[in-house]
């Protein structure tokens, strides 16, 4: 996914809200699933699980377009992250939520995740999460309404995370064989 234009967003962000954790965490991308924990015994069961989804799925495009956030997110854990959080929106397409649903039918739903599951999922790209502050947030929210965003992006693999205290490391990609 080429994401200049979406880090270009998270570093004014940083420089308006001071949040940096997107900057720090990993580079940006549409979050498909609930992050799954996987103990090393299961790990080579698991990439076959992402190996079969990967290889029955064809790559699509999706246009970028428009923000959003919350003041809720599911994920924040006191004192650590923060529920303030600003995306940008994909426009929702069957193959995106295809995707989603064949990850979550084959795959999460059989692990424990390190933030909460992902009961209704919302597609998105984070700009800023994790430090944002309510006024970090607020102002980001005003600065992103005068952006007029639209961009054009290629799904062609799945990303798995390492999650760490303070980054998130690509363990592996799956690209998409169909």
């Amino acid at each position: 996914m080429p994401h200049d234009k979406v880090r270009d967003i998270q570093k004014k962000l940083f420089e308006l809200t001071g949040s940096r954790k997107c900057l720090d965490a990993w580079t940006p991308h549409i979050t498909v699933g609930s992050g799954i924990i996987v103990s090393t015994e299961k790990q080579k069961e698991t990439d076959k699980a992402f190996q079969k989804v990967a290889d029955q799925q064809s790559a699509f495009n999706i246009t970028l377009s428009g923000f959003g956030g919350t003041t809720e997110w599911k994920g924040a854990r006191v004192g650590i992250t923060t529920p303030y959080v600003l995306w940008v929106n994909p426009v929702m397409k069957e193959q995106l939520m295809g995707l989603f649903k064949n990850i979550a039918d084959e795959i999460t739903s059989k692990y424990d995740t390190f933030y909460p599951r992902i009961m209704e999922y919302i597609p998105h790209v984070t700009v800023a999460y994790g430090d944002l502050t309510k006024e970090g947030y607020e102002k980001g929210k005003e600065y992103l309404k005068t952006l007029k965003f639209k961009d054009e992006i290629n799904i062609s693999h799945i990303a798995l995370v390492e999650n760490f205290p303070d980054k998130d490391v690509e363990y592996k990609r799956f690209y998409f064989k169909k």
